[in-house]
This record gives C-alpha cells, sequence and structure tokens, in this order.
C-alpha cells in the first residue's frame, strides 16, 4: 500500500520542485541601471553602442538593438562607430 500513495505523489512533487526552481530563478535575477536625470538630450546628435566583455548577446543584438536604432533615427540621432568624433 505504501509504495502505491507514494507513487501517486511523485507528479504532484516532481511540479512543487519544478515550481520552486522557477521562483528562484526568477528572483535570482538583478537589474542595474545607470543614466542621468538632467542629462541634456536635446543637445545630442550621435550616438554609438560600447559593451563591457560579454555583454553583447544574441537576443539583445536581434532585437532590441535595432527597435533602439529605429526609435533614435526618427528622433534624429545618428549612429556612429566608436572611431568616429560625437559632434
Amino acid at each position: 500500500m505504501t509504495t502505491i500513495n507514494t507513487l501517486r505523489l511523485m507528479p504532484l512533487l516532481g511540479a512543487v520542485i519544478c515550481f520552486n526552481a522557477a521562483l528562484t530563478c526568477a528572483s535570482a535575477q538583478t537589474v542595474k541601471v545607470n543614466w542621468r536625470q538632467k542629462a541634456p538630450f536635446a543637445d545630442y546628435k550621435t550616438y554609438s553602442w560600447s559593451f563591457a566583455k560579454g555583454q553583447e548577446n544574441s537576443f539583445y543584438r536581434q532585437f532590441v538593438r535595432a527597435d533602439v536604432d529605429e526609435e533614435l533615427a526618427k528622433k534624429g540621432l545618428k549612429k556612429v562607430t566608436e572611431a568616429q568624433p560625437r559632434v
């Protein structure tokens, strides 16, 4: 009888373990933001991307970066390379 009861609880136990693992992963993320509240954005004419080693992943490059480039172009900003001066 004990083995049958244990087998019935296994799917429930598996679900509880998966749920706890998902909660642990979700709560372990940290977001850091570095920005100036009074930055003179009206004075900016150009922009460029720079990343620390290992920060540029494929999801960001494929989706977010392209959308941000499009929105900044709509606002009149020009994307430049690091070698070009920012005027």
